[in-house]
Parts: structure tokens; sequence; C-alpha cells
């Protein structure tokens, strides 16, 4: 007898290394870096979420914004997630619907270019580091109190991701390219 699935729960971690740069010096240094010596350890921290029981709600693959997930443009494709399977949404103007229920928000830049004609909107061509990030930003249109959507919460760069546990509130976010439109995977768990 197959098991049904009843409630989210969701793990998750964080660790950060803040470090310095030690340039060469001859004779005495090679290049190298190491711990902030103010710091002097690494920092995170770890948590686990257990939604609302019978909540098992994440954006599932849609070609509407009907999972909280509206991919930019009108011939954009399904996003969202299938069968273990991504369909990519673009930097270039997706927004992401956040409400009091929502648990957890992951959104990455895959590092490869979005393309709505590629199979799950993802191309082969790879992006480049620093120049292709993708910007979070407030979407002022869905969010009270916002004037304008130039607030920038998180600026991610190729490969790398950002989560937001338990956000707290109803507002939206706005994905903004700085170069070349990027796929990224959004994730929005219990909403």
């Amino acid at each position: 007898m197959a098991t049904i699935v009843t409630t989210n729960k969701i793990s998750w971690a964080i660790s950060v290394t803040p470090k310095v740069s030690l340039d060469a010096t001859d004779t005495h240094l090679q290049a190298t870096e190491v711990i902030n010596e103010n710091i002097r350890k690494s920092l995170g921290g770890s948590g686990e979420i257990t939604a609302n029981s019978g909540d098992v709600d994440i954006n599932v693959s849609s070609s509407s914004a009907s999972n909280g997930v509206s991919n930019a443009g009108t011939a954009e494709g399904t996003s969202g997630w299938s069968d273990g399977t991504y369909g990519y949404v673009t930097s270039n103007g997706t927004t992401i619907a956040v409400d009091t229920g929502t648990d957890m928000i992951i959104i990455k830049n895959s590092g490869f270019e979005y393309d709505s004609s590629a199979t799950n909107n993802i191309s082969t061509t790879v992006g480049t580091s620093g120049t292709d990030t993708v910007q979070v930003k407030v979407d002022a249109s869905a969010t009270s109190g916002a004037s304008d959507d130039s607030t920038v919460l998180a600026e991610i760069d190729v490969g790398e991701a950002w989560c937001v546990p338990r956000p707290g509130s109803t507002y939206g976010l706005l994905l903004a390219s700085s170069s070349s439109h990027m796929a990224c995977e959004v994730t929005v768990i219990s909403t």
C-alpha cells in the first residue's frame, strides 16, 4: 500500500566562511586566504519547518501564475516542478507571490541562459560569473507601501542560490537580469 503525503517538512542549513586575502610578499608569504581574524570561525545555522497539517503545496508545473510564480512574457512556457524536473523561468521580469502561509522560497541562478524554445526553458549557453547575475527585487505592484521596483534584496551570481525561510507577510518579488537573461529555478514551498 502506498504512503500518502500529508505535510511538507523542510530541512535547511547555511554556512558562511568570512575570509580575507593575504598578498604574496617576497621571501615571506605566498598569496593565501584565511578566516577573518576578528570573526575566527565559520558562521551559519540550520532549521526545520513543518507546514500546517495537510499542506503539501509547492509550485508545480504550470503555464500560468496559478503556482505563485509568473514566468515573464506571453510565450514563456511552463514553470515549476513535475516528477523531479523543473521548468525554468527567466530572470527578465518573472514575479513571485509570497504570503503569510509561505514556508520557504528558494531562488537559484542555474548558471545557464534562459531559452523558451529549449527543453525545460534552459539553454546550453553558460553565463559569465560576475556579469550574468540575477537581482531579486521587491515587486512594487504586489507589495503594500513600495513605490518602485528599485529595492534589491539579493544579487545571485551563476550557480548561487538564495533562500528565505518563513517570509512572514504578503508581498511580491521580481527577478531582474544584470546582463543576459538567465534560467532560474524558483521553488515556493507551502503557500
